[in-house]
Formats: C-alpha cells, sequence, structure tokens
C-alpha cells in the first residue's frame, strides 16, 4: 500500500503543471498539509473501494456453483468455505481439520456417506468426496478433482485402500518413495513411535509439524523425544529398529489419543479374545481396541480361531493405515461380538 502511494505521489509531482495556480489540486508544489488532510484521504478511499470490490468478485467467483459428475472411484477436493449438494448417486466424506455443515439438518458431519438433496457447506479444512458409483454433484466452482490413491502398489478393491488413502489424506502416513507404499512390509518400533506422535499431535493440535530429527542425528530421534515427554512412551527402547510386536503397537497407539476416543461399540466379554487374557501385558489396550471397533482380530483359519490376536507377531503397514484410520474416523470402525 504504501508503495503505491508513493508512487502516485511521484507521478502527481513529475507531471503537474507549472502554469497551475498556487494552492491548486493542479500545483506541482503541493504543500505536505494539503497531501496529508485533502489528497491522501481521498487517494487512499478509491483503492479500498476497488480491491473491496476485488476481493469481493474473487469470493463470488469461488463461490459459484457448478455440477460435477463423478465416475465410482474419483474423488472430488473442497477447501473451507466450499458448498456441496449430492444430486443423485452415492458418495463417502473425509474431513481433515474441520467439518462439513449439513444445513438440511443442522448437524456437523466429518465423516461417512453422504445424503441426497441435502445442503452441506464446508466450515474449515480440506474435505474429500469420494464416488463409491457414478455421482453428480452440485458443488462450488473451486472444487477440484483430488487425487484418490498415491501409491502404485495399493490396488483398489483391496481390503486395506480406503484406510490407506484417509491415512494418507490426514498426514499420518507416508510412502517409501516412487508412489510405494510397501502394505505388506513389517514396521519397527521407531516407525511406528513415528506414526504415534504424529497421531497424537494432530489429535491435539489439528496439524502435523514433527519433522525427521537433522543429519548427525538418529532420523526418530525427534519423534521418540516427543514421545516421552507426552507419554507416548514411558521408557526409552533398546532396540529402535527392531521389528515391532502386535502387543507393543496397541500399547503405543492407545496412549496417542484420549480415552474417550475408545467409545465402547461392541459387546467383547472379559477373556473372550482367544489369545489375551485379562492380566496380560497388553491386555487392557487390545480389549478396549476390540470394544471400540478398532480391532477385530485374524479371521478364522486351520491355525487360529475367530478374533485371534496374535500379541508376538508382526505388524504390517495395511494393518497400521486401518488401525490408524479407524483410530480418527468413527464411521470406519468395525461391529462385531464375541
Amino acid at each position: 500500500m504504501r508503495k503505491i502511494l508513493c508512487f502516485f505521489l511521484a507521478v502527481i509531482l513529475l507531471t503537474g503543471s507549472v502554469s497551475a495556480a498556487a494552492g491548486s489540486r493542479e500545483d506541482p508544489f503541493l504543500t505536505e498539509s494539503y497531501l496529508k488532510e485533502r489528497y491522501l484521504p481521498e487517494l487512499l478511499s478509491a483503492y479500498e473501494a476497488a480491491a473491496s470490490k476485488a476481493a469481493a468478485e474473487r469470493a463470488e467467483s469461488r463461490q459459484a456453483l457448478v455440477t460435477r459428475s463423478l465416475g465410482m472411484g474419483e474423488c472430488l477436493e473442497l477447501r473451507e468455505g466450499a458448498q456441496l449438494t449430492l444430486l443423485r448417486g452415492a458418495a463417502r466424506l473425509a474431513v481433515r481439520g474441520g467439518g462439513l455443515i449439513d444445513v438440511s439438518t443442522g448437524t456437523v458431519v466429518t465423516g461417512g456417506t453422504l445424503a441426497e438433496h441435502h445442503r452441506y457447506v464446508l466450515s474449515g479444512g480440506t474435505a474429500w468426496i469420494d464416488a463409491e458409483d457414478a455421482a453428480e454433484a452440485l458443488v462450488s466452482h473451486s472444487a477440484a478433482l483430488g487425487e484418490t490413491c498415491p501409491f502404485d502398489d495399493v490396488d483398489r478393491g483391496i481390503w486395506y485402500y480406503s484406510d490407506v488413502v484417509q491415512a494418507y489424506r490426514m498426514d499420518l502416513i507416508s510412502g517409501l518413495g516412487k508412489r510405494r507404499y510397501g502394505p505388506t512390509e513389517t514396521l519397527t518400533i521407531a516407525q511406528c513411535v513415528k506414526l504415534a506422535a504424529c497421531m497424537h499431535q494432530l489429535a491435539a493440535t489439528g496439524s502435523v509439524t514433527l519433522e525427521n530429527s537433522p543429519k548427525g542425528v538418529h532420523w526418530y530421534r525427534s519423534y521418540v523425544d516427543y514421545a516421552l515427554r507426552n507419554g507416548l512412551l514411558r521408557e526409552e527402547q533398546a532396540d529402535y529398529d527392531a521389528a515391532i510386536t502386535r502387543g507393543q503397537f496397541v500399547e503405543l497407539f492407545y496412549r496417542a489419543l484420549p480415552e474417550s476416543s475408545y467409545t465402547r461399540i461392541n459387546n467383547i466379554p472379559d477373556n473372550t479374545i482367544p489369545d489375551v487374557k485379562l492380566g496380560d501385558k497388553y491386555a487392557e489396550e487390545v480389549y478396549a481396541f476390540y470394544r471400540a471397533g478398532i480391532l477385530a482380530g485374524y479371521g478364522a483359519t486351520d491355525f487360529y480361531p475367530a478374533h485371534y490376536f496374535g500379541q508376538e507377531t508382526t505388524i504390517k503397514r495395511a494393518e497400521v493405515a486401518a488401525i490408524m484410520n479407524r483410530m480418527f474416523e468413527p464411521t470406519a470402525r468395525q461391529r462385531f461380538s464375541m
């Protein structure tokens, strides 16, 4: 603003007519008091009016509504203030950092299936609308096609596809480079400490700012320090590069969110998980996850009964994405009884 005003003044002083009457608006040697009291306020008022008009026009352009058609599996990305009405078809919602106001009912939703013909307004953050079938929606002009899955080794239709996509959108997981997620690979203690720390910070502050430690220090040191400060880890681990067990994983991740996050939705009586009994090292956390629908255990096989937990087995990256998504998104949790 200051630079613009100085430019105008320079033009006035350099182009003024030498024949102008002294003290008039055309006088090239205008007094400082005249500029401050008369001319500058007028100039500033005109500039502010023009800027306000331009801002209003930009806002109106962003809020203009258009009809968008989505094929099955396609995605729309919405920003704060965007509007949406699902005209036909089926679509699911995921929101990060805000909520979608269902104007038709006066409620705020952060996930789940959208209702047809309801008008939604995004109150903050970012939202993704994933078409589960061919769909058509009336949306703000600013809505854009979003990326469904950034990883080439996560196929649509596989059981963990949507979990990987949602965990990625929430900045909870990242790939292994070159568009690879590595869903069947196991995780180390260090990797899981990083994930748990990021989850805790996202839940506490709404964003993730934690970063790897600088060169010369173990990359995971910053996450370990955060985890120790915030009670996610109770003590230093002997080997952060060792593969984490499922029991260790649940104990660590249970502390990433407050206990109020684990609302019971499943009837899981004490001592009904085949390989986890009350008094076992990880029993409290495991039963909380089963009862909240975050874990369901293995399906029945020739080797294990249904809902077997496998405390000492390792955990795969696909399973981790599913657990993290269910922890943050209640509509993704599994309902069952034992």
